[in-house]
């Protein structure tokens, strides 16, 4: 079950991030048509991520949300640094072959 719910909270995860960057940069360039649309969007997957994911918290982990969303963050950054770290040795081994 938990692991159904991190799945599904992926997709909702890599999206929201995706339109929310967007959202932003239909202001900055003052589309506004766009930007309703996105907001729109924003709106639907903020909620999916709500019912998915963060109202799940205390049941995906026996720790209360704020320490889980702690440790979550840390260990996510040491992932993320550990493939950026994978893909700089990998790019390097290209460039000297």
């Amino acid at each position: 079950m938990k692991v159904l719910i991190t799945i599904i909270a992926i997709c909702f995860t890599l999206p929201w991030q995706i339109v929310l960057f967007l959202t932003g940069i239909t202001i900055v360039i003052k589309r506004f048509d766009l930007f309703f649309y996105l907001l729109i969007v924003l709106i639907i997957l903020s909620a999916g991520l709500y019912f998915f994911w963060f109202r799940n918290l205390s049941m995906l982990s026996g720790l209360n949300q704020t320490n889980f969303v702690s440790w979550y963050i840390i260990q996510f950054s040491q992932q993320l640094c550990q493939k950026f770290f994978r893909i700089e040795i990998f790019l390097l081994r290209r460039a000297f072959d």
